[in-house]
């Protein structure tokens, strides 16, 4: 992406500035490999965007869900590791539906992962930064002065306006989180921090308008019937950052079954786009 197309976009993300509070959700479904996540969302509201940064992410999926006619997907997962061109392609492709206001028309968008995403973001920032230095260094000087900076500042600004431009969408937000109680991967302990920072900043009011009005953890468990998939709605020992706004209004058990339909229900959201509120 040419220089003036990324200023472009960095302010879009900076003049977002949220929208009233609709009769939606903002979804955050964090838990580790495995754990159910990427399946969840083939009971999420449709019609349904659904963007994939995982590699092997969309054959958790069935083909009925991802052949629906109400279903878009959109994969990112196949572009370029060391190019900025998976972001690129997201920000291109998320720019234009939403100038067509295609997501007022859908029910649901998801991503598939938030800590795909910040791969991503990750490659086009230093993409950016790599060639701010290339003026001043030699390419690989430049690529050495990028790789000591490791506050991660910029690329976590640019996740977090990037979810903050996700999270003001009218439709319902569904994105997936790689998150790990030990220490695994840089990736998934940038996206542990990311998720606490979304939570537990006092910026994040400005930052994000709605933030998550829920926060789940998926987890798996072995039974005689064979695995049992289901989210944790509420803090635990292992992962401090689970809520539920919802909660407080509703009848949210502790663990309940990752199915989208159940769980509207439970919270008070229309899930049928037949049914009203």
């Amino acid at each position: 992406m040419e220089t003036e197309k990324k200023s472009s976009f960095l302010e879009t993300l900076n003049g977002v500035k949220g929208v009233d509070k609709v009769a939606k959700g903002n979804f955050l479904i964090a838990g580790v490999f495995k754990s159910g996540k990427t399946s969840s969302l083939e009971t999420i509201p449709l019609p349904a965007v659904v963007c994939n940064f995982d590699p092997g992410g969309l054959t958790v999926l069935s083909e009925k869900f991802k052949t629906n006619q109400d279903v878009l997907i959109l994969d990112y997962s196949k572009d370029d590791s060391d190019k900025p061109v998976a972001f690129d392609n997201f920000v291109k492709d998320f720019n234009r539906l939403r100038a067509h206001k295609y997501f007022n028309d859908s029910r649901s968008f998801a991503l598939d992962s938030t800590t795909g995403l910040l791969r991503a973001v990750r490659t086009w920032v230093v993409d950016e930064m790599i060639n701010k230095y290339k003026s001043k260094r030699t390419p690989s000087e430049a690529k050495y002065k990028v790789s000591t900076l490791r506050d991660w500042s910029m690329i976590t600004e640019v996740a977090i306006r990037t979810i903050n431009l996700i999270t003001s969408l009218p439709c319902n937000v569904f994105l997936t989180a790689h998150t790990s109680v030990k220490e695994v991967s840089d990736d998934i302990n940038k996206t542990n921090e990311l998720i606490k920072r979304l939570k537990a900043s006092p910026a994040v009011a400005d930052e994000i308008p709605f933030g998550f009005d829920e926060l789940y953890i998926a987890r798996v468990k072995k039974t005689s019937k064979g695995p049992e998939h289901f989210f944790v709605t509420r803090c635990d020992r292992d992962f401090d950052f689970c809520g539920s706004r919802f909660a407080k209004h509703s009848d949210l058990p502790e663990e309940v079954p990752q199915d989208w339909e159940i769980i509207f229900k439970h919270i008070g959201l229309s899930w049928s786009k037949n049914e009203t509120l």
